[in-house]
């Protein structure tokens, strides 16, 4: 199965505050068959602006943390 709308990354939006509670989730989605997890943090001005930069090396983190 694929998420494909999910705020699993750390500290950027309504998502997980942290890179622990991220992994936790991604475990939790595993053990629920989700094999893809498309990250989709939120972009508003003046609320959510994560430069896309942030985003990707959130992603990277986040992998090499569930690898791990």
């Amino acid at each position: 199965m694929i998420d494909i709308h999910c705020h699993i990354l750390p500290g950027i939006d309504d998502g997980p505050s942290d890179m622990d509670e991220s992994v936790r989730m991604c475990r939790v989605a595993e053990k629920d068959g989700i094999r893809t997890i498309v990250a989709t943090p939120h972009h508003k001005p003046g609320a959510y602006e994560t430069p896309s930069d942030k985003v990707y090396e959130l992603i990277d983190s986040l992998q090499r943390s569930v690898d791990a």
